[in-house]
C-alpha cells in the first residue's frame, strides 16, 4: 500500500490574519492587548445593518516588538471604559471602534465562560458604510471555513507542589 504524505499547513501556520487591538477596562473586566487569533463565528445582515461575533483567543497577545503592535497592521481596534454587566456571563461594553482613519462610536458585547478559558465572545454591529472591515472579516471566515480551528497558546497549569 503507497501512502502518500499530505503537504497542508495547518491553519495558524499560513499567511497571518491582520490582528486586533482590545482596551477594556471598567467595572470587573479588563481585557487588554493585541490579539492575533481570532476567528468569526457568525455574520449576518445586510448592507445597512451588518452584525459579527468574533471568538478570540486572549492568550494570543502579539509581541510587543511586533511591527502590527502599531495601527497600521491592525485590522480594528476597540477601546471601552463603560462597561455595564449584562446577565450571568456577559458585559456590554460602550466605547470607539477605529479601523485604519475611521472612527465611531459602538457597542460591544463580551461574552466569557464562567470558568477559566483562553477565549472570549465579541458580538458587535457594524457601521453601514464600514465594507472594508466586513470584506476582511468574509475574507477570513471563507479563506478558512474548512479551517477555523483556534487552539490556545497558553493555559492555566496546576503547580507542582514538592512532598513536605
Amino acid at each position: 500500500m503507497n501512502v502518500q504524505k499530505s503537504n497542508r499547513t495547518a491553519p495558524l501556520a499560513q499567511a497571518p490574519r491582520q490582528a486586533i487591538r482590545l482596551s477594556v477596562a471598567g467595572g470587573s473586566v479588563m481585557l487588554s492587548g493585541t490579539f492575533e487569533q481570532w476567528v468569526p463565528l457568525v455574520m449576518e445582515g445586510l448592507r445597512d445593518d451588518r452584525a459579527v461575533q468574533l471568538l478570540v483567543d486572549v492568550t494570543s497577545p502579539k509581541a510587543a516588538t511586533s511591527t502590527a503592535v502599531n495601527t497600521n497592521g491592525l485590522l480594528f481596534q476597540f477601546e471601552s471604559t463603560d462597561v455595564k454587566r449584562s446577565g450571568t456571563l456577559g458585559h456590554r461594553l460602550r466605547g470607539v471602534l477605529t479601523s485604519g482613519a475611521r472612527q465611531a462610536p459602538a457597542e460591544f458585547m463580551l461574552e466569557v465562560a464562567p470558568a477559566h478559558t483562553p477565549f472570549a465572545v465579541l458580538s458587535f454591529s457594524l457601521p453601514p458604510d464600514w465594507e472594508g472591515l466586513w470584506d476582511a472579516f468574509s475574507a477570513n471566515a471563507n479563506a478558512r471555513q474548512d479551517e477555523t480551528e483556534v487552539r490556545a497558546r497558553g493555559w492555566l497549569r496546576t503547580p507542582a507542589l514538592a512532598a513536605a
